[in-house]
């Protein structure tokens, strides 16, 4: 018997396994349980691996490779089946094809509700009478390939940022519909802090004639979003940029803008460098032009008790427990999965390079301090659209 290539398998179980030991998403109490005993499965195989006992390894990795076969065919463990292609092409590396009669891998339905479903369907369960398995396979052989499934990705992280805004699409939903009452059929927009371009995609649907220009200092989000969304058919321009430094400005060329949104962005920048972006803005839109910040905005010093209503309904919606609960990956857990595809190692170089010296601001300015440091930037009117406690939607109107 040939365990040339175990140390690998055991190694590459080890890693699907961990989602579970760290109380990963896992939907059903019964699915708990079954994880629990292939851990423990796993761990005898690790021991008879480190033992030396070849032909015990093998006929225990063959057993565990066939349990977590069913229960991801059952389409119960997301982030056990976005493991799995890594896990897949271990094998085949390392000589250990699958057996003919071995169910092909399906995936979850909640990772085939990312893959092919709206965002309402994310936490969906069951099977996916859409042929998800047949796309995840796909996306299988792209791997083996050393592709990248970039739209795979930005599906993934809006499914991952539903755990931290809620009701996420309803707030797209208001932004758009205020652009739609207030701008023409054709415009052009400004994405600030695009991330893979969640905002950029939205604007394209809802908007035939409208183009976008959309703007990030992060290599890797610029990356996700060119490859997902490419050009938008020549609508949909990327830039490079610090939001923190006007030199973002000059890298529009002139173009003309008409409005500009962000979400769950802006909080990043310190508060010096959040009113010097209005100043820029309040340049470069025209008169009537509009400023759209989907995020969550904190009540002021004088509404102490909206404010511990809002903070205690955030360090719920935000805990681990919840994310569990709810079958939702975190941002550190997509991090994590995305260090692992093959192009991700220098374009993650890239990012800790953008990032060096940069900090989470400490201070936020509450609802009230944007909306003064706006109109002081030059914008008439502003005030809040759509709002849920201090998830909010912000218009300005220059």
């Amino acid at each position: 018997m040939d365990c040339s290539g175990c140390g690998d398998r055991v190694r590459a179980f080890a890693r699907l396994l961990r989602p579970a030991v760290r109380g990963g998403p896992l939907v059903r109490r019964s699915d708990r349980l079954e994880a629990w005993v292939l851990i423990v499965l796993g761990a005898v195989v690790a021991i008879a691996f480190a033992a030396g006992w070849e032909a015990s390894t093998l006929i225990l990795l063959a057993g565990l490779d066939r349990s977590v076969r069913k229960l991801l065919d059952a389409g119960r463990h997301r982030t056990w089946a976005r493991r799995w292609a890594r896990l897949d092409a271990t094998r085949n590396a390392s000589g250990h094809k699958r057996e003919r009669s071995a169910p092909a891998v399906a995936g979850g339905a909640a990772f085939r509700a990312v893959a092919n479903s709206q965002p309402e369907s994310y936490r969906a369960i069951g099977r996916d009478p859409r042929g998800g398995g047949r796309q995840l396979g796909g996306l299988m052989d792209r791997i083996r390939r050393g592709e990248t499934d970039w739209a795979g990705w930005l599906r993934r992280w809006d499914a991952q940022q539903e755990g931290y805004v809620a009701r996420r699409e309803a707030r797209f939903a208001a932004m758009l519909d205020v652009a739609a009452r207030l701008l023409p059929a054709s415009f052009v927009a400004l994405d600030l802090a695009c991330g893979p371009g969640s905002v950029s995609q939205r604007l394209l649907g809802r908007f035939p004639e409208a183009r976008v220009i959309a703007v990030d200092i992060d290599p890797v989000m610029l990356e996700v979003g060119r490859g997902a969304l490419g050009t938008g058919g020549g609508r949909l321009r990327w830039i490079e940029a610090d939001l923190a430094s006007s030199d973002w400005v000059g890298l529009l060329g002139g173009a003309r803008v008409d409005a500009a949104f962000s979400s769950t962005a802006l909080h990043w920048l310190e508060p010096a460098a959040l009113i010097r972006l209005y100043g820029d803005l309040s340049r470069v839109l025209p008169s009537g032009g509009l400023f759209l910040n989907a995020d969550h905005l904190p009540f002021g010093p004088e509404l102490p008790t909206f404010a511990d209503l809002s903070d205690r309904a955030l360090d719920e919606q935000w805990s681990d427990s919840e994310f569990a609960a709810r079958g939702i990956e975190t941002a550190e857990q997509w991090w994590e999965a995305f260090a692992d595809e093959p192009a991700a190692a220098s374009m993650l170089e890239q990012r800790r390079a953008r990032f060096a010296g940069k900090r989470r601001p400490e201070t936020r300015l509450d609802l009230d301090a944007h909306v003064a440091a706006l109109r002081d930037a030059g914008f008439r009117e502003a005030g809040t659209v759509w709002q849920e406690l201090s998830n909010r939607v912000l218009l300005a109107v220059r």
